[in-house]
């Protein structure tokens, strides 16, 4: 059986995971950028709270969660959709055409375009590519 603190703490982590995919979920039909600040305020928290939160559960700031899962969603569009990059960057929140070439390039180690030619395989631990 699980010690009740390792529980309580994946608990708290699915809890932040499932709000903050609610969250970009809505951003995203909104066309709205989102951000950490309006992420607390939503969910009635702190933003040194926040931050301290998902650093212990997660191991980055917010701001470095929320972009890893918005970059996360853009490789989804680029595999499954035939949006421009110019519209993924927008439905995504990630700034610019500029902005989210660097993000993306950082983050998968290749641009957009060659991403959608050339996708990585799934990975053998179900985890997004």
């Amino acid at each position: 059986m699980m010690p009740l603190r390792k529980r309580k703490k994946d608990e708290e982590r699915d809890w932040y995971r499932r709000g903050v995919e609610t969250y970009l979920d809505a951003s995203y039909r909104a066309g709205t950028r989102a951000t950490p600040s309006e992420f607390a305020i939503l969910f009635r928290t702190e933003r040194s709270t926040l931050a301290r939160a998902f650093r212990r559960l997660f191991g980055k700031t917010p701001l470095q969660y929320f972009r890893s899962q918005q970059l996360l969603h853009a490789a989804k569009l680029l595999r499954r959709s035939p949006l421009t990059v110019d519209q993924i960057t927008v439905i995504a929140g990630l700034g610019t055409r500029s902005t989210f070439f660097r993000l993306f390039s950082a983050h998968f180690g290749m641009t957009p375009n060659q991403y959608r030619r050339n996708p990585p395989r799934p990975r053998s631990d179900g985890q997004p590519p």
